[in-house]
């Protein structure tokens, strides 16, 4: 009880905004297949607390199976909402979720959905990120199979 309190103080009412930012995805684990992506937010935050909007990003998959290497490279779009659960001074935490498709003309076709945890500082209207997330590749194609795997994450936002 004494914590759903102390989160209702420290979010303040109605703070409409409009958010740009850019970040960096890198696997960190099993070289057999390690994605990096680039992706680019464009969000609309309700309250101080929850934000939502689209995101398309651009991503280069290296994959290897036996002695073969192989890429594909990727573009693709997608919608998040992100909820910050602590808020401290210029610093919060956040967990966002995402999902989003592989567009038409793509080597590899997959849907995928994200979970993040996020550590952010803002000054002014300039904030920097990083955290760690999991993914998870709902692959359509028949080459790749379906894939899980875990990022560290760096960006840069703009609140408008």
């Amino acid at each position: 009880m004494m914590l759903t309190g102390c989160f209702a103080a420290a979010a303040p009412a109605q703070k409409k905004e409009l958010t740009l930012g850019v970040d960096a995805h890198s696997s960190f684990y099993d070289m057999s297949f390690a994605p990096i992506e680039l992706g680019l937010d464009v969000g609309y935050g309700f309250t101080n607390w929850l934000k939502a909007g689209l995101r398309i990003e651009q991503s280069i998959a290296l994959m290897e199976e036996g002695d073969a290497r192989t890429f594909a490279k990727n573009n693709t779009a997608g919608a998040f909402a992100c909820f910050e659960m602590l808020h401290f001074n210029t610093c919060a935490l956040s967990l966002k979720a995402s999902g989003g498709a592989s567009l038409k003309s793509d080597d590899w076709k997959y849907v995928y959905y994200d979970g993040y945890l996020c550590l952010s500082k803002r000054k002014g209207d300039l904030g920097t990120n990083v955290g760690i997330g999991v993914r998870y590749y709902d692959s359509r194609s028949e080459f790749m199979d379906n894939k899980l795997r875990g990022y560290l994450s760096i960006g840069v936002s703009y609140t408008l």
